[in-house]
């Protein structure tokens, strides 16, 4: 399993960022946002918290950019406690599907008519 890890990187290494005030260490997602240039904060809240499922790459230049480190500075990678077992197939009931034919009306069957093939059905005219 990965999980991004930015917050504890950040907090652990000091990071900082050229702020408004000077150099001002990244200790909260609002910093992270305005230090990687993110386009909304909310997806800076979500990686700080390490609550993201997805991250694209641009995503992660982004943060490597403006946290001066690599990739593998930000992500843990973690053997599952216990393997995973692959989902057991489920079998239809009932009867088996048909094939090569519709209902009771195999292809190919019936004699052409005018109007058609007929079909055995009686149609009103």
């Amino acid at each position: 399993m990965i999980t991004i890890n930015v917050q504890a990187y950040c907090l652990s290494s000091g990071v900082t960022y050229e702020g408004p005030s000077g150099e001002t260490p990244i200790d909260t997602s609002y910093k992270l946002y305005h230090a990687c240039g993110f386009k909304s904060p909310t997806m800076a809240s979500q990686i700080w918290q390490g609550n993201m499922v997805k991250i694209g790459l641009q995503t992660i230049e982004s943060l490597c950019i403006g946290l001066k480190c690599t990739p593998a500075e930000l992500f843990k990678i973690t053997k599952p406690a216990a393997p995973v077992k692959p989902a057991k197939s489920r079998k239809a009931k009932g009867r088996p599907a048909q094939t090569g034919s519709i209902g009771a009306l195999k292809f190919g069957q019936g004699k052409q008519k005018k109007g058609g093939i007929k079909t055995g059905r009686k149609v009103k005219r």
